[in-house]
């Protein structure tokens, strides 16, 4: 994360900058516009120079500001091309502002959470291919969907090839389409359980681990899809939505603390029942932060670290407690899933956080 203290090598890249940035600061973006090769190398010399030639060019670090309260307008975004000149493969987004000291401010990054998203997607997807089974109690479907015994299949191959497509810049904002429209099936199976039994938390928490799910792949198309504007308007639904869904997961660790804590390793000081009422703390303030937009961005992070920690101690230790069984490799899909959209929300945030009204 660069900013140019130096007005002429701000003027330099700017001639070099696609729309909105040659010679138009303040212009409208492309979206899904590719950064020129002669641009990219501009600022991947430039980023590379900056500790050693720091003092001799006038480069210093910045922090991308949160709430990009210092910049002119949205930040837009390029899809650069990887070092082999593939923009569909190997490349790297670029998100690049104007503050309002005319200087540029720009962050380079190749969107790990839609990338561990998208894994996730393969990961599910070859669990419903080998068990030929949907990998219950996570993938409900509606009961009204004919052929439910043949529905591991096409769903299996659905999620392996969209989670592989996630990979490729060609094929991101159609295969996002595709994991978030799947996982909005499931949330609509677990809907019409809490119909039947309204009172159950655990129907609910369901529901909210698919509908965070759903948020996961709204936040990956948002990353590669619309731009400007557009992506502003459309991302505090899924930051508030993802607040919402971990204020299920918080209450399902206190009204189940027993069963939270006995997937808690044993060996884990102080004891699981500690760790199921932290965590669930844990899950309530990250909701909380998400929902009043509070250190969101930190509050994405550590949950996303959160979900992390529960793969490598949790479940990780139940698959190699018992490899043949299903619940083992769909709960570390699943786990995974989450990781990869908590990611992404944490990207989605960091790249288009609304700017903050000015000071009177």
């Amino acid at each position: 994360m660069i900013i140019h203290r130096d007005r002429s090598r701000d003027a330099a890249l700017r001639q070099k900058a696609p729309a909105p940035f040659g010679g138009r600061p303040d212009g409208p973006a492309e979206a899904g516009a590719n950064c020129p090769r002669q641009f990219a190398a501009m600022l991947r010399g430039s980023m590379a120079g900056l500790h050693r030639q720091d003092h001799r060019t006038g480069l210093r670090r910045a922090a991308w500001p949160e709430n990009h309260s210092a910049l002119r307008g949205p930040p837009c975004r390029y899809d650069c091309p990887g070092d082999h000149g593939a923009s569909e493969r190997g490349g790297q987004t670029l998100y690049v502002a104007v503050t309002d000291e005319g200087g540029l401010v720009m962050r380079l990054n190749g969107d790990p959470g839609l990338r561990v998203y998208g894994l996730a997607g393969v990961a599910l997807g070859a669990v419903d291919l080998v068990f030929v089974k949907l990998a219950e109690p996570w993938q409900a479907v509606p009961a009204f969907i004919p052929f439910g015994t043949f529905l591991p299949i096409p769903i299996g191959l659905a999620l392996l090839l969209a989670g592989a497509g996630l990979q490729l810049r060609r094929t991101a904002v159609a295969s996002a389409s595709v994991l978030g429209a799947i996982y909005l099936l499931f949330a609509m199976g677990w809907t019409m359980r809490f119909a039947a039994t309204p009172a159950v938390l655990a129907v609910v928490l369901g529901i909210c681990e698919q509908l965070a799910l759903v948020i996961g792949g709204h936040c990956c198309w948002l990353l590669v899809g619309p731009n400007g504007d557009k992506a502003q308007r459309l991302f505090p639904f899924c930051r508030i939505g993802f607040g919402l869904c971990c204020l299920v997961f918080g209450a399902a660790h206190f009204v189940y603390a027993k069963e939270t804590a006995a997937m808690v390793p044993a060996w884990l000081p102080p004891g699981g029942l500690f760790w199921a009422y932290a965590t669930g703390i844990a899950h309530a303030l990250a909701g909380i932060a998400l929902v009043c937009n509070i250190r969101a961005l930190a509050a994405a992070r550590l949950l996303t670290a959160m979900f992390v920690t529960f793969g490598l101690l949790v479940w990780l230790p139940i698959l190699f407690s018992a490899p043949e069984a299903l619940s083992a490799w769909g709960g570390n899909a699943v786990n995974l899933a989450l990781v990869g959209a908590a990611w992404a929300l944490s990207d989605t945030i960091a790249a288009f956080s609304k700017p903050a009204a000015p000071a009177a």
